[in-house]
């Protein structure tokens, strides 16, 4: 091909023809021996509004010409915080794949495709469009975004009502929503980093909702941080009322607004999670569960976890082969302080909750002599006693007990000469009944409550 062959009058009328038909320039190139770059020098001396592939595809390369919606500030924002610009002017936003949802979202919304990357574990939109890079530059974007990004230009022209969706896109991309427990209390947070001017435009905005902000270099990253009451308050201002957020976010920030009443409900999974590891001895939460959370005086007290039996085939030594599938079980179970009847009045409550949600007929649940557990607050809902699990080995050292099956990897690099190796009589097992009837079905037989361990 030759980019200086000259067209004729008639090559250059055909030219244009076919590319208001909905040829692209490439495709035009080709049919007449040239390059796309003189291609498209024809088509401008024609007058002729050459497009992007970008728009031609229908992609909404105008999208942040104005920014006058919740959806584009909020856009704006998870850009500013997630995405990127390049000097070729493409723009580009990757996700893990477990925001995939998140990465559809913004494909949906400017008219773009979402795709997997091969072996990565994320979801990306990329396009090149000229008219989008110029506008993301004019509100203060640079290819170099990450150091330099500085939000006054946005936070400047959009409407005051629409800022706090400005910064909710920033936080659901930039941010961070962890809890810090000390002496056994419960301490929430909000953070942003970014660049400097990205944390002091954060700070203003908490000052200007009454609550103050904390700035910190970290390395060459700047951090604002807000603790407590505060921190609950402005995910209030944040979450609350809003049509678009990043939705893994948003359920953690619900689990800590400031709002409900003392009680139990459901909560996210990252929020049982911390509160697992910090005040349960199996330190872990099982995948596919539903996890419940109690507030007591406005603070998270408690968490139970409930899903499929551990042990396949559990629900079959309940209640025969008519059982199967109708049986869960309770997998953790924590409180942050042991106050009296406080165990009993949050398992009770879980209870009540669970036979109005679904239509399961029992619920199984272990204390675990291993942890010095026998079944006291079981005992106290009402629940049948049916016997011990298998005997099950476990291995102490010091003051450290290790079992399961996680055993092998957790007495990596431990002393294995001090170890003792030791042989439990099993968990103690018991069965809550969750639909009237179904107990006279249960072919486990009640036996007495224990009232001490045996543990050997």
């Amino acid at each position: 091909m030759s980019a200086k062959r000259r067209l004729s009058d008639e090559e250059v009328a055909q030219a244009v023809k076919l590319y208001r038909e909905g040829r692209s320039q490439d495709e035009i190139a080709k049919i007449f021996g040239m390059s796309q770059q003189g291609i498209g020098k024809v088509l401008g001396r024609e007058g002729v509004v050459v497009k992007s592939k970008s728009e031609r595809n229908g992609i909404r390369t105008d999208f942040f010409q104005e920014i006058d919606t919740e959806e584009k500030v909020y856009w704006i924002g998870f850009l500013a915080a997630d995405g990127w610009i390049s000097e070729n002017k493409v723009i580009g936003l990757s996700l893990q794949e477990r925001d995939v949802e998140h990465v559809r979202v913004w494909a949906e919304t400017i008219g773009a495709l979402a795709r997997k990357h091969g072996e990565r574990k994320e979801w990306d939109v990329q396009f090149k469009s000229t008219k989008m890079y110029d506008d993301l530059v004019r509100w203060g974007f640079t290819v170099n975004k990450s150091k330099e990004f500085d939000p006054g230009k946005i936070l400047k022209k959009i409407e005051q009502g629409l800022v706090r969706h400005f910064w909710r896109g920033m936080v659901d991309g930039d941010g961070t929503i962890p809890v810090m427990i000390r002496y056994g209390n419960r301490r929430d947070s909000l953070e942003l980093c970014g660049t400097e001017a990205v944390c002091r435009g954060f700070k203003d905005f908490c000052v200007k909702n009454g609550e103050n902000a904390n700035m910190r270099l970290v390395g060459n990253i700047w951090n604002a941080t807000v603790n407590g009451k505060s921190a609950r308050k402005m995910l209030g201002v944040l979450y609350d009322d809003c049509n678009i957020y990043l939705k893994r976010k948003k359920m953690i920030a619900e689990g800590r607004i400031e709002k409900q009443e003392d009680g139990i409900r459901t909560i996210d999974r990252e929020t049982a999670k911390e509160f697992l590891w910090e005040f349960h001895y199996l330190k872990s939460l099982p995948i596919g569960v539903v996890c419940y959370g109690w507030w007591k005086e406005k603070v998270l007290k408690g968490v139970a976890v409930i899903g499929t039996p551990a042990n396949p085939g559990v629900d079959v030594t309940v209640f025969g082969k008519e059982g199967k599938g109708k049986v869960k079980e309770l997998r953790r179970f924590a409180l942050s302080s042991n106050e009296k009847n406080d165990a009993s009045k949050f398992l009770g409550a879980v209870l009540r909750e669970i036979k109005k949600e679904y239509d399961w007929w029992a619920m199984i649940s272990f204390a675990d002599a291993i942890a010095g557990h026998y079944g006291a607050i079981y005992q106290a809902c009402g629940a049948r006693y049916v016997g011990r699990s298998a005997k099950e080995v476990f291995v102490k050292i010091g003051e450290e007990i290790f079992f399961g099956r996680g055993m092998a990897n957790a007495l990596k690099g431990k002393e294995l000469r001090k170890a003792e190796v030791m042989v439990s009589d099993g968990k103690f097992k018991y069965v809550f009944f969750l639909k009237e009837g179904v107990e006279k079905r249960c072919i486990l037989p009640a036996r007495p409550y224990p009232k001490s361990l045996d543990l050997k």
